[in-house]
């Protein structure tokens, strides 16, 4: 696995999720756990390595380090079902923030490439909505042809009809 991903890994139980599996979820972050760069879980980024052509290559990080994300699942939406807990592992984030919120509500999460991206869900009229400025496609559906509503917020409803309508 590439060190320099944004994605380290996503451990379900013993089972890691590889970097180009996509995944999307609805959950809770239950607890974030901040890793040190050079530990055994967290690579350290930098280093030198020695070229084909015996030249030198010197790699400089300045990596914070990373995190183990703790989420329990409400629902899996995209990608192989998932236990009712998982691990996400990632870097952290610029300034060694976590990059996932440690609140009490319901978050969207996709996860595909090497990439993580979340939304808050909120709750409008009964309808759950995410934002929709994280995200650009999920799944293969452009999120900006989905239907906003006034604040440019989408009802996840949406997303999951487009997710279960088979490619024309």
């Amino acid at each position: 696995m590439n060190k320099s991903a944004v994605l380290v890994a996503a451990l379900i139980g013993m089972h890691t999720l590889a970097p180009a599996d996509e995944l999307l979820v609805s959950g809770r972050v239950e607890s974030i756990l901040l890793l040190p760069s050079g530990s055994e879980h967290c690579p350290n980024l930098s280093g030198s390595s020695k070229n084909a052509d015996g030249s030198q290559q010197v790699s400089i990080s300045n990596a914070g380090g990373c995190q183990q994300a703790t989420i329990k699942v409400s629902h899996t939406l995209l990608g192989k079902p998932q236990p009712a807990t998982i691990t996400i592992a990632t870097r952290l984030g610029e300034w060694g923030r976590p990059s996932l919120p440690l609140q009490a509500g319901d978050i969207l999460i996709y996860a595909d490439a090497g990439t993580l991206r979340w939304s808050e869900l909120a709750q409008k009229n009964g309808v759950a909505f995410f934002e929709s400025k994280p995200f650009k496609t999920v799944g293969g559906v452009q999120i900006a042809t989905l239907p906003h509503d006034g604040d440019g917020d989408i009802p996840l409803a949406s997303l999951v009809d487009q997710l279960k309508t088979p490619a024309q």
